[in-house]
C-alpha cells in the first residue's frame, strides 16, 4: 500500500466509514442459527475446567475499546442485546465507559481492564532498550497494580480476565505489555485468572480472525461459520465499526505528539 493511498485509508475510516453494525448483526444471526454458543472469557474457562469445551460450538468475541467512540460502542452493545449474544470489551484507562458497563454486564458479558502500563512507563521515561524495561518491572508492575485497583473502584468489575493493549511503543522496544503479568505471584495477589492472550486458553481456539487484520472481516466469520469450526475467536474494535470523527482525532493527535516526544 502506497503512503498516499494509506493515508487516504486512515481518513477515510475515521471520518467517513458508515456503519458496519448492520454486518456484526448478520454475523450474530448466522452463529445463533449455526447453533453457537456465545462464551465470555470465564464462561469459556469454566468448560475448558469441566472439559467440555468441544461439546458444543463456541464463539467468543473479544473487543478491545483502545478509542473512545461511544456512538459505536453502543450500537454494537445494543446488536448484542438484541440478538441473545455477548462479548468480553477490554477498556483502556481512558476509553473507561461507565454508562455503557452496566449494559454490557446485563447483557450477559463482561467488562475488564486493557492493560498498557509497560508502554506507559517506558514512555514516561524515555526507556528505549529492553534491558532498561527489564530493570524497571518492579515499577511497572506496582504501577500496574495501582491502575488496576483503580479501574476496579471506578467501574465495579472485578478484572479477573485482563488482556494487554498493544501500543507502538511495544512495537519499538520488541516487549508485549503482557510480561508485566509473568509474576504469578502479581497475579494471584491481585487474583487475575487470566490474561487474554494466555496459551492454556488460546490452545482450544481453532479460528481467530481479527478485524484490524483483514477487510473481509464479515466474509471470513460466515465462512468459518459455515463451516463449523469448534470455537471461533473474535478479535474486534470499535474504530472498524463506524466512523468517530472526535474520538478517532482525539487518538491520532495524542498519537502523534507522543511519537514526537518519545524519539
Amino acid at each position: 500500500m502506497s503512503i498516499l493511498r494509506a493515508i487516504w485509508f486512515r481518513i477515510y475510516n475515521d471520518y467517513f466509514l458508515p456503519s458496519k453494525v448492520a454486518d456484526y448483526e448478520e454475523i450474530l444471526v448466522s452463529a445463533k442459527n449455526a447453533c453457537y454458543t456465545f462464551e465470555t472469557f470465564s464462561s469459556f474457562d469454566e468448560l475448558i475446567n469441566t472439559g467440555t469445551v468441544y461439546d458444543a460450538k463456541r464463539m467468543i468475541i473479544r473487543r478491545d475499546v483502545d478509542t473512545k467512540a461511544v456512538c459505536v460502542m453502543k450500537k454494537l452493545i445494543d446488536a448484542e442485546i438484541k440478538h441473545s449474544a455477548r462479548s468480553t470489551c477490554f477498556f483502556r484507562n481512558k476509553t473507561i465507559m461507565r454508562t455503557l458497563i452496566p449494559q454490557i454486564v446485563a447483557g450477559g458479558g463482561m467488562a475488564s481492564y486493557h492493560y498498557e502500563e509497560l508502554a506507559t512507563y517506558a514512555e514516561a521515561k524515555r526507556l528505549r532498550q529492553k534491558e532498561a524495561v527489564s530493570n524497571a518491572l518492579p515499577e511497572i508492575r506496582a504501577l500496574f497494580e495501582r491502575n488496576i485497583m483503580r479501574f476496579r473502584s471506578m467501574t465495579g468489575m472485578p478484572c479477573t480476565v485482563v488482556a494487554a493493549h498493544g501500543d507502538f511503543i511495544n512495537v519499538k522496544l520488541g516487549v508485549s505489555n503482557t510480561v508485566i503479568l509473568e509474576d504469578i505471584e502479581l497475579r494471584n495477589r491481585l487474583g487475575i485468572q487470566r490474561e487474554a492472550y494466555d496459551a492454556a486458553q488460546m490452545q482450544y481456539v481453532t479460528c481467530r480472525i481479527a478485524d484490524h487484520a483483514t477487510d473481509k472481516f464479515k466474509e471470513e466469520t460466515l465462512q468459518a461459520i459455515e463451516r463449523n469450526e469448534p470455537v471461533i475467536y473474535l478479535l474486534t474494535h470499535p474504530r472498524q465499526w463506524g466512523a468517530a470523527p472526535w474520538a478517532n482525532t482525539k487518538e491520532n493527535v495524542s498519537r502523534l505528539i507522543r511519537g514526537i516526544k518519545y524519539r
